[in-house]
């Protein structure tokens, strides 16, 4: 009876004889050490299942009984096999002089497992993440295109264009959440220009006056253009940390207060002489407690339990700071408030490029263009758009119906605009099979894949440009491929805020 209700006991338990060979081991016992049956365990050395290195000292402990607690590896264990806290006391009166063995996981191992786990949270974000990110990308395209024709066809007095404005606002920050998703899983890389950060400060304030309840006042630059600060950046992305600390705020003054964002220029204390861009958000609540301040930018950790956050807010945006070259700092008192400060390389004038001008509207001469896009939605903004600044466009939705009309109108064809991810074959493998054929046309390679690495491809004479993207930027980019001499002159790979 005792040995069956030892049996159901959750840590393990094993009677030994002195010199380790194991009579009898429960089943949690026999899970801890790799075993497949409690009874497999029988007649096996318990020293046996432990690292050679700890062998000596595991057998001295059960000659001599010893009561106290001593962790050890499991032999051929990797870091992220726990090791196992072993007690061992004397069974009085049995043959042998038997001991009873205590098993359990080791404190010390629970953290390695917590890493582990967390490391394939992480995985799976990051796969899920790349794998929307293409289809989301498409979406937020032809939003982008949908929304310059509504533009283009309304008057300009009508009331309409402020909605228009912030329906697209709040595409390109949907646009930013994939590229901040992914920049947090090491998918992708920022892509940066130089933007003003009073002004994405400004910016931001229209987006959160929605979200913020009357109770709670919002301080920002009034004048972005006033004492402008300028850094180098993806300026979604760092909307996106702006938003993230602002609403962080938001949620500290459940009873109403007082939510700061400022900019400025600030002596770098790594570089004398030399400035860096601080970008502040401070409120009036009632601070971070010491208990929880240690684990604020661990993912999945948060203190708003049920309200579906998924914990990942202040992970993703220390590391969208990191990918900056920036910094975070954190200054918090109870009862007080709490103020996030964020370092960024300023991009001074004296060694910054002038603010990149407007696009011209493009002019065309009745090209004919080959447009390869198996998205319908996307598809139908593209060519439509096109044939509105009046291009001639064929159009096809699978690479092999592309490369037979590109075989057979090769002559007529002035470019083709090719989706990198195909169902039937890749772009850039349509690109190669065209080249191969003499197909010598310059090619715009589109992708909504953020993930995708060029590689040599821009060098053989194919334009990268990246969705979501507007159809004027692409039509801008149409004009200045075929202006250009040879099969196509690599321009800017980046995605636009238009």
């Amino acid at each position: 009876m005792i040995l069956a209700a030892a049996d159901a006991l959750p840590h393990g338990m094993a009677v030994v004889r002195q010199d380790g060979v194991i009579v009898w081991a429960n089943a949690a016992c026999a899970r801890l050490l790799g075993a497949r049956t409690p009874a497999s365990l029988a007649g096996a050395s318990f020293q046996g299942f432990f690292s050679l290195s700890q062998n000596k000292d595991l057998s001295d402990r059960i000659l001599d009984a010893h009561a106290g607690k001593a962790s050890y590896a499991l032999r051929g264990s990797s870091q992220t096999c726990p090791s196992l806290d072993v007690r061992i006391a004397p069974v009085a009166a049995t043959p042998s002089e038997q001991r009873v063995v205590l098993v359990c996981e080791s404190a010390q191992a629970r953290p390695v497992e917590v890493e582990l786990r967390h490391a394939q949270k992480l995985e799976v974000v990051g796969q899920l993440a790349g794998g929307i990110a293409h289809d989301f990308n498409n979406l937020i395209t032809a939003i982008f295109g949908y929304l310059e024709i509504a533009q283009r066809t309304l008057d300009q007095g009508h009331p309409a264009h402020a909605a228009i404005e912030g329906v697209r606002e709040a595409a390109e920050q949907a646009a930013g959440v994939t590229r901040s998703l992914l920049t947090f899983t090491r998918k992708s890389s920022p892509e940066r220009v130089r933007v003003n950060l009073k002004e994405l400060l400004q910016q931001s304030v229209k987006l959160l006056r929605r979200a913020l309840p009357s109770s709670i006042q919002l301080v920002a630059p009034q004048d972005p253009a006033a004492e402008p600060v300028w850094i180098h950046a993806d300026a979604n992305q760092i909307q996106q940390v702006i938003l993230n600390l602002a609403l962080n705020a938001r949620d500290a003054l459940a009873n109403g207060g007082t939510i700061r964002l400022t900019a400025e220029y600030t002596p770098d204390t790594d570089s004398p002489g030399r400035s860096r861009a601080a970008l502040a958000v401070s409120d009036t609540g009632g601070g971070i407690s010491p208990e929880i301040l240690p684990r604020i930018f661990d993912a999945f950790f948060t203190t708003k339990g049920g309200s579906g956050h998924s914990g990942l807010g202040l992970a993703i945006i220390q590391d969208i700071i990191k990918a900056h070259d920036g910094r975070i700092e954190l200054k918090t008192t109870v009862g007080e408030g709490t103020t996030f400060r964020v370092h960024f390389p300023s991009a001074e004038s004296a060694d910054a490029a002038a603010i990149e001008p407007e696009e011209s509207v493009p002019t065309s001469r009745g090209e004919t263009l080959l447009v390869v896009e198996d998205d319908a939605l996307v598809r139908r903004i593209i060519v439509s758009q096109l044939r509105q600044y009046g291009y001639n466009v064929i159009e096809a939705g699978a690479a092999r119906t592309a490369e037979s009309i590109a075989l057979q109108e090769r002559e007529a064809i002035a470019l083709v605009i090719c989706d990198l991810e195909l169902p039937d074959r890749p772009g850039d493998a349509l690109v190669a099979r065209l080249r191969a054929a003499g197909v010598r046309v310059p090619v715009i390679l589109i992708t909504g894949s953020i993930q995708f690495e060029p590689g040599t491809i821009e060098s053989s004479g194919v334009t990268l440009l990246r969705k979501p993207f507007g159809v004027a930027r692409l039509a801008d980019t149409v004009s200045k491929v075929l202006s250009s001499p040879g099969e196509g002159h690599p321009i800017s790979t980046g995605s636009t805020r238009r």
